[in-house]
């Protein structure tokens, strides 16, 4: 083509762009993603260079942004982003800027020394990122979660001249914390093997333990799986319903010897189990009185593979219920009153069974059918969660509501058998309110008066109160 001269200028042209088209069709097709790239502006290609040196993040950095746009990539093998350990940005850019439209970069420093810090005028440049050490830090799943959220969402803010709006959608930051799991898993295997073995997908090695995030594995738990999926249970109902049963009844199932969590009312809506703030990764259950289902759903959706919620509801009163049209989405059980009452301990294995049932086909969707999560020794161990509350409840009966039990959840006048659980029968008094309803005559009272005449198991006395 070079002898061709200018008279085949044009032909060499489309030549030129025709190559570039296969050249780039062939990476798409040698380094496949189910999950899809990210998205390239009309008509636009660009590439990203992480400019790290070591222990200043590099391996967290490469794996988050690998994770955002390339997530099935080996370490160094992405033909998204490339990772180098030279800050001399300048000389890359003018050597790669021809091959694309853009060249962004990504660089991690590192305290006050020199060598491990780029020339702070060079983060002025607006095809450049530069994040410091201690924002890619973190040691449980909630801050790991804070943390690909608050450097994907710059990146977006940075770049956003060139790519738009709505890069980096929940779904990529997903992907992203999933490769970050998967890493620690990989350096975690890893432990006690040679320095200089090292994991192709991750780029890390037994020399990893300790310099990844903060303590890595300090606060790593193992979720619960369901068919090799993740799932939290959220116990959201109104007060007065009967929930601490519903609690530790889903507690019995999935962790039984586990301290009650409860959500706080807050902005962060805090997750307090007993007196320490926990994330909601160290629990399989939750219980809240939020009615919000969606917007928690929409908030913890993109940490596990899925999100269930067990209501209960009582009466008819707003106030002890949720609203109703919750209760047909799939994944949400909606329970009554009426279905957590026993009246003493024997009845207890009924309650357990009647309601894991319940929560077996209505996620099975989920679950899959003869789940082994449901088995004779889950419920079990339900049951014997629910006889360990019974008895806390009873010790506690004449205690002040703000003495509570850090395992059961329950408090101080919590009654069993009295008014959450009533012993025998339950009476509901009504009458004619037009007419009967006066100063004198209460129609509820009269109620009370006919229950006392015709059930003879009738306990307690009724009397008429003047005012």
């Amino acid at each position: 083509m070079q002898r061709w001269g200018d008279r085949h200028a044009r032909l060499r042209s489309m030549l030129e762009g025709y190559h570039k088209d296969v050249h780039a069709a062939y990476l798409a097709a040698s380094n496949p993603s189910p999950h899809g790239s990210a998205p390239q502006p009309p008509g636009k290609n660009f590439h990203i260079v992480q400019a790290s040196r070591p222990d200043t993040g590099l391996t967290v950095l490469n794996n988050l942004l690998v994770g955002l746009f390339d997530p099935d990539a080996d370490y160094k093998k992405s033909s998204m982003v490339t990772v180098m350990h030279d800050y001399d940005l300048l000389s890359l850019y003018k050597k790669e800027k021809p091959n694309y439209d853009e060249i962004f970069f990504v660089v991690s420093n590192r305290g006050t020394d020199p060598s491990s810090r780029v020339n702070n005028e060079l983060c002025e440049y607006t095809n450049v990122l530069c994040v410091e050490y201690e924002e890619l830090q973190y040691n449980n799943q909630q801050t790991l979660h804070d943390m690909v959220n608050n450097l994907s969402n710059k990146f977006q803010s940075r770049f956003q001249h060139f790519f738009g709006p709505g890069l980096l959608d929940e779904n990529k930051k997903m992907y992203a914390v999933k490769r970050l799991d998967a890493m620690e898993n990989a350096i975690l295997a890893l432990k006690g093997q040679l320095p200089d073995v090292i994991d192709e997908k991750f780029g890390v090695s037994s020399a990893s333990v300790g310099k990844i995030g903060v303590n890595i594995g300090k606060e790593k738990t193992t979720r619960p799986q369901a068919n090799g999926k993740s799932f939290h249970i959220f116990q959201a109902s109104p007060p007065h319903t009967a929930s601490a049963v519903v609690t530790n009844w889903l507690m019995g199932l999935f962790e039984p010897d586990k301290d009650y969590s409860f959500m706080l009312k807050d902005r962060k809506q805090t997750i307090r189990n007993h007196d320490k703030t926990v994330s909601i990764d160290s629990t399989v259950v939750t219980k809240t009185h939020n009615p919000d289902l969606m917007s928690l759903y929409k908030q913890y959706r993109p940490q596990f593979d899925e999100v269930l919620f067990v209501v209960s509801n009582r009466g008819y009163d707003p106030e002890t219920r949720f609203d109703e049209s919750l209760c047909e989405y799939d994944n949400v059980l909606c329970l009554e009153f009426e279905e957590l009452l026993f009246s003493d301990t024997s009845e207890i294995p009924r309650v357990a069974n009647d309601l894991t049932r319940k929560f077996a086909r209505r996620f099975e969707y989920f679950f899959g059918e003869n789940s082994g999560l449901f088995s004779a020794d889950k419920v079990g161990s339900a049951i014997k969660r629910l006889e360990g509350m019974t008895q806390v409840a009873q010790t506690l009966a004449n205690e002040p509501y703000s003495v509570s039990d850090p395992k059961y959840g329950v408090h101080g006048g919590y009654k069993i058998n009295g008014r959450e659980v009533p012993k025998g029968r339950l009476f509901y008094c009504g009458g004619a309110q037009r007419f009967f309803n006066t100063a004198k005559f209460k129609y509820s009272t009269f109620g009370l008066f006919l229950a006392k005449s015709l059930f003879p198991d009738f306990e307690g006395d009724v009397k008429v109160d003047g005012n």
